[in-house]
């Protein structure tokens, strides 16, 4: 089309029609703006399009993170904290009904469930992905601000917390240890020898020290439910936002 123009545009000059030449070249002009123009608008799309690919493929790859952390809590997490409630349950039932005639291998079997710890852990890979991407490919600014809010402050904090519930109770709990249970050799199927804990009183469901370390124990317990619980609700909650999300994207 240029080509065309610019012909009749040399034809006009050489016969001398200027009026006419300049509205031919002005044509030429505007039909290259126009086109340029589109051209941009063609990128504009373009580009727009494969970000919000982008945007749909990270989400996803939140989501799917999200959902594997929830079955990593509902398949371990909450399995272990399940056999220290059982351990502490059980022993604090045996000292309710005051029971004599329990062995020590039963006492200790339901003692080391109750010392069952958990670290709360997730995955932040696909979040720390979009972070070096740019998290300006989340379009929806709420959302951004919930992710960043989640993976930034929320998770790390309860983790952090989580973990040190051991740190600070462990060190009581050590020094009644001391009080209660002997260090004795044993041997496993193996034939390899190994320390275990031992109770030095025959009446050990009646030591005030043992109670003391089921109690701190029991601190133990409902501090990582409490945390573990509130880590899961947010994590949902930030799941069925960006699911929301995804819909909304997938309609335009």
């Amino acid at each position: 089309m240029i080509k065309f123009f610019r012909k009749i545009r040399y034809d006009l000059m050489e016969k001398n029609k200027t009026g006419k030449y300049f509205k031919y070249a002005f044509g030429e002009i505007i039909l290259v703006v126009i086109g340029i123009l589109i051209a941009l608008t063609l990128s504009n799309w373009n580009d727009h399009r494969k970000e919000r690919i982008k945007e749909k493929l990270v989400l996803k790859e939140i989501s799917n993170s999200i959902n594997s952390d929830l079955k990593f809590f509902e398949n371990t997490l909450d399995y272990r904290l399940g056999l220290k409630k059982e351990g502490l349950d059980e022993l604090m039932r045996m000292i309710g009904e005051n029971e004599k005639a329990v062995s020590y291998d039963t006492i200790m079997k339901f003692y080391d469930k109750s010392e069952t710890d958990i670290s709360i852990n997730y995955d932040s890979g696909p979040y720390d992905a979009v972070k070096n991407y740019g998290l300006e490919v989340i379009s929806n600014d709420s959302l951004r601000k919930l992710i960043i809010k989640n993976y930034e402050v929320l998770f790390p904090a309860l983790k952090k917390f989580g973990d040190k519930t051991p740190d600070l109770l462990n060190p009581f709990i050590e020094k009644l240890k001391i009080k209660v249970f002997k260090k004795v050799t044993s041997q496993n199927d193996k034939n390899v020898w190994f320390l275990i804990d031992t109770p030095k009183d025959e009446e050990i469901l009646t030591n005030s020290d043992f109670k003391n370390i089921l109690s701190y124990q029991d601190r133990k317990y409902s501090n990582y439910k409490s945390r573990l619980n509130y880590v899961r609700k947010e994590m949902i909650k930030l799941n069925e936002n960006i699911i929301k999300e995804l819909e909304h994207l997938n309609k335009k």
